[in-house]
């Protein structure tokens, strides 16, 4: 017998009402459904666990991770952060795909930004990397497009006549 409460309740469960019992129980589908699993298994794809509805219109978290090229956990702290909207659905925290998307976008600009000024400093050239720093803050406090803070990244490469390290997103 268990000791705690919370293991006796889940011992009462499994025992009076078999909740954790190893067999598979068919779930009853309708007509429909049949022919829709008999067609999806003799064309190879049979169903392979929950699938989610509507995994068109969102993305979870490790796939927009694995998109914008960022650990999992960074889009957590831009989700805590409340830069970035995210949803529950079926124990999963799902993004949806126009949030997603700005937030790649964002991201890219971001990581432009901090290429150029990586590649800046690796050059030897520290104080055109602190100039280059401040004008990025001052773009960003003012509200700047991300063309114009692109535009600065582009002006910063023909300044310093530095080979451009990675490629910067298009307009």
């Amino acid at each position: 017998m268990p000791q705690r409460a919370s293991d006796f309740r889940a011992y009462v469960r499994r025992v009076a009402f078999d909740h954790n019992s190893r067999e598979v129980k068919k779930r009853k589908q309708s007509p429909e459904q049949g022919e829709l699993e008999n067609e999806r298994s003799s064309r190879g794809k049979e169903r392979t666990g929950r699938q989610i509805v509507g995994a068109t219109e969102a993305l979870s978290v490790r796939a927009l991770a694995s998109r914008a090229g960022v650990h999992h956990q960074r889009i957590d702290e831009a989700i805590k952060a409340g830069k970035l909207r995210a949803k529950w659905q079926r124990g999963r925290r799902l993004i949806e795909r126009l949030d997603a998307e700005r937030f790649l976008k964002d991201t890219e600009v971001t990581r432009a930004v901090r290429a150029t000024r990586k590649t800046l400093i690796k050059a030897g050239k520290a104080k055109e990397a602190e100039t280059f720093r401040k004008r990025i803050y001052r773009l960003k406090k003012s509200r700047a497009s991300d063309e114009s803070i692109l535009e600065a990244v582009r002006e910063a490469y023909k300044k310093t006549n530095i080979p451009r390290m990675t490629k910067l997103p298009s307009k």
